[in-house]
């Protein structure tokens, strides 16, 4: 929210206004997924311990092998409205006088090249279909975003305590 307020200042775009929306729609997702997989995680170690046959094992593994596809359908979700989001805030992020123009086209590729492996790989995720996966990447650029908002508002918070 700190971002996308700090950012419309330069100008609110169509760009800017979706990515906040969709950044929104990704933290709920997001939620909704962790949460999802948590349940079906205490479920299985649940289930495994009360199991006892190997058929019973069997059944409790492919039920949930079953059911955490349902998690992992929710994860790309999540990386679909994330991924868009970043995008669309890395394009308003080279548009601002304050923040590198590097800094907003690299998590603008990396949010491009992460939505295209997901798509591409969909529903399996992309490490486990053997290709790179970008999301820890992206991770590290939102990262880098966020510390350089944190330098600009420093910065600017500095300058007006000295007048």
């Amino acid at each position: 929210m700190g971002l996308h307020s700090y950012l419309k200042r330069n100008g609110r775009t169509p760009s800017l206004e979706i990515g906040y929306l969709f950044g929104i729609i990704g933290a709920a997702l997001a939620c909704t997924f962790i949460v999802v997989q948590q349940a079906n995680f205490i479920w299985h170690d649940i289930a495994k311990e009360t199991a006892d046959s190997k058929e019973a094992l069997a059944l409790v593994q492919a039920t949930f092998r079953g059911a955490n596809r349902v998690q992992g359908g929710m994860d790309v979700a999540f990386n679909i409205f994330i991924t868009i989001a970043w995008f669309l805030f890395g394009l308003n992020i080279v548009q601002h006088p304050s923040f590198g123009k590097s800094i907003g086209w690299v998590v603008c590729l990396l949010s491009l090249g992460l939505l295209v492996l997901n798509m591409i790989t969909f529903p399996t995720p992309p490490a486990t279909a053997g290709l790179f996966d970008l999301g820890p990447f992206l991770g590290l650029g939102i990262l880098v975003n966020y510390v350089r908002f944190a330098c600009i508002l420093s910065k600017k918070e500095s300058s007006n305590s000295t007048i």
